[in-house]
């Protein structure tokens, strides 16, 4: 099957982890989720289309910074408003319903990462997507970021590559960058991995509640954060593209 294969730059992304509030702590690698929504943005898909993706990469170090952040909160018509309330939320408007808000602005932590260094493969399910996604990325209608809407995707190189699964390895190799493991190749005999690394669950796709209209996730993959020690044994199944790289499709 055909995937598009993506290498790519950024400069100081957050790959937020949903769990942090106090410090907004980072995710190492780009989560399936954040590649999905960055793909489907570039190609103006307004339907959600299955797609399997696979994730790798480095980064250099992590620095943490500030942020201004805004809390909303609406107020109930009628509502009499107490000191302490109009002294937290210090800044007062209408949307255009005429409703009236009250917004909190303050200061907050998050955690980023310098000089990411990406591999990423996007498998469609349906393969004659491929183009599509191939031109959409070489020409976006918006400019493609993963992370935060600030977060930049400088994309090095792009080219539409052929996956050959369950390839049969004939000697024992090292990963030479960090990768998202699905633990499901862990698991199984037939992929004799040596892993190390740190465990996830990473989201994939969401559909919205319509009746609170908040995302509800339906799909997580449970993840190693495999380091480049990582090892695939002679014997192992995997799976490689045409450059000959291994990919761990989820």
């Amino acid at each position: 099957m055909r995937a598009v294969r993506i290498e790519a730059y950024q400069n100081m992304p957050c790959y937020r982890k949903a769990s942090s509030f106090r410090l907004r702590e980072t995710y190492p690698l780009p989560p399936y989720s954040t590649v999905v929504g960055m793909v489907h943005r570039a190609c103006g898909f307004t339907n959600y289309h299955e797609m399997r993706i696979s994730v790798q990469g480095d980064y250099c170090s992590t620095v943490n910074d500030t942020y201004t952040h805004y809390e909303f909160n609406p107020v109930t018509k009628g509502k009499q408003e107490s000191k302490d309330y109009v002294e937290r939320y210090n800044i007062g408007y209408c949307s255009k319903d005429n409703t009236h808000h009250r917004v909190n602005r303050g200061v907050g932590n998050h955690e980023l990462l310098t000089d990411v260094r990406l591999l990423i493969h996007v498998c469609p399910g349906d393969q004659s997507l491929v183009e599509t996604i191939y031109n959409s990325l070489l020409y976006p209608v918006c400019y493609p970021s993963l992370g935060r809407w600030e977060d930049l995707l400088r994309i090095d190189s792009l080219e539409i590559c052929d996956i050959y699964e369950d390839i049969l390895n004939d000697a024992t190799f090292t990963l030479n960058r960090n990768a998202y493991v699905p633990v499901e190749f862990y698991n199984r005999d037939e992929f004799n991995y040596k892993v190390y690394g740190t465990r996830y669950k990473i989201n994939k796709s969401y559909t919205i509640n319509p009746k609170k209209r908040f995302r509800q996730w339906n799909e997580q993959i449970d993840v190693i954060y495999a380091s480049p020690q990582s090892k695939i044994v002679k014997g192992a199944r995997y799976s490689k593209d045409s450059k000959g790289d291994a990919v761990f499709l989820a």
